[in-house]
């Protein structure tokens, strides 16, 4: 048979051989094919797409960089104390009650509820301060109208959106805070205000559509609410902010300055970092650079390159050409992508100007690697007095 079979195939054309070896290929590769696709929703996610060196960077998960514990609060107390020219709320918060939670519709609304009311347990309309949780810059009320509403408010009440008085802020890591039903005219920011963790953004009022004194609280991302109890806790207030401690100076140098101490780093960590920044962009967050046939392929501070700035843009979709997210995005890669050297980088004991080299050489590879990084460990004993002078 085999002899038959043979024969056959000796007198068959090319082109027919060609589709006989294309079907028995098919045929025989077909379990392997359609394991492949049955399996790829379990590990497509995890492969790296125009990873750079190997970097272990390619694999942080940059959604990780806002835990849920890191905003305080948003009701403080009724006392109140101010620190260049900033009111804070001080002493512990009043003690309050979650009487509606995020997602239900308490048996009367007409659409789940997309916040979390919190009702002071002492204190009534007017008394009670209302804190920004975060740090970032009002986006909401624009004017005085904008903050006049009665305290007489009723379910249904449509007066700023049933919101009554309120105000919204927006943070560097992309999420939106909304802070409605507060008191007349006790609203102190305004659009384009830049605002502190803890400062008194205004009091706790009953307006707009309300049926008793609260804030309503609420947390935006994209555009859509999202559950609040994964950003605050009612038991843990006030914790430390891990990243997004941002400070704004008379420059962008000293910004960077304030906001890396602002953030733990050691004096020579924040000296090494400095120098770097500055030959990477001269600290302009907005800086393009490594242009390929006319289109810039890196962007700000430390001139993140191809994908790593496409992972600045998605985590901070709304304030990746500032500052304080671009600090943000560069600790969180550090600490998941370069532990050693940014422990380092903290503790400050190796010297500044082998913090300066390890951190161009480890981090940034610029072209003729060695050369430049000894070149900047040289030039970073020109940062050294005005780090330690507090940025001045």
């Amino acid at each position: 048979m085999w002899k038959v079979l043979l024969k056959k195939w000796k007198g068959l054309s090319i082109k027919q051989k060609a589709v006989i070896i294309g079907i028995a290929t098919l045929i025989a590769f077909f379990p392997v094919i359609f394991i492949v696709i049955l399996t790829s929703p379990l590990w497509i996610d995890n492969l790296e797409i125009g990873g750079s060196s190997g970097n272990s960077y390619a694999y942080n998960d940059y959604s990780k960089i806002k835990e849920k514990n890191t905003y305080w609060w948003p009701v403080g107390s009724s006392e109140t104390r101010e620190e260049n020219g900033i009111i804070y709320a001080d002493g512990e918060p009043v003690s309050t009650t979650i009487t509606s939670e995020y997602g239900g519709d308490d048996g009367f609304r007409t659409s789940d509820h997309n916040g979390l009311d919190i009702s002071p347990g002492t204190g009534g309309i007017g008394t009670v301060n209302v804190i920004a949780v975060e740090a970032g810059t009002i986006i909401y009320p624009n004017n005085d109208t904008d903050i006049q509403y009665e305290d007489n408010g009723y379910y249904g009440n449509t007066e700023g959106g049933g919101f009554g008085n309120y105000v919204m802020i927006a943070h560097d890591d992309g999420t939106t805070t909304v802070y409605g039903h507060m008191a007349k005219n006790s609203i102190i920011v305004r659009t384009g205000d830049k605002v502190e963790q803890g400062q008194v953004i205004g009091k706790i009022g009953n307006s707009g559509s309300s049926t008793g004194a609260h804030l309503h609280f609420g947390v935006m991302i994209n555009g859509s609410y999202v559950d609040p109890s994964n950003y605050i806790s009612a038991t843990n207030t006030r914790p430390k902010s891990k990243y997004g401690n941002t400070i704004t100076g008379d420059s962008n140098k000293q910004s960077v300055c304030l906001t890396l101490k602002a953030n733990g780093i050691s004096e020579n960590g924040v000296i090494a970092l400095m120098t770097n920044i500055n030959h990477e962009s001269s600290f302009n967050y907005e800086a393009l650079g490594d242009y390929s046939n006319g289109v810039a392929t890196s962007y700000g501070l430390c001139q993140w390159h191809n994908e790593r700035w496409n992972n600045l843009k998605t985590t901070f979709p709304n304030n990746y050409n500032t500052i304080g997210g671009q600090i943000s995005f560069l600790l969180y890669e550090l600490e998941n992508g370069y532990s050693t050297l940014y422990n380092n980088l903290n503790n400050g004991n190796a010297s500044s100007g082998d913090l300066t080299y390890d951190f161009c050489y480890n981090f940034e590879r610029p072209a003729d690697t060695k050369n430049t990084c000894t070149k900047r460990k040289e030039s970073s004993s020109s940062f050294v007095d005005y780090v330690k002078n507090g940025c001045k």
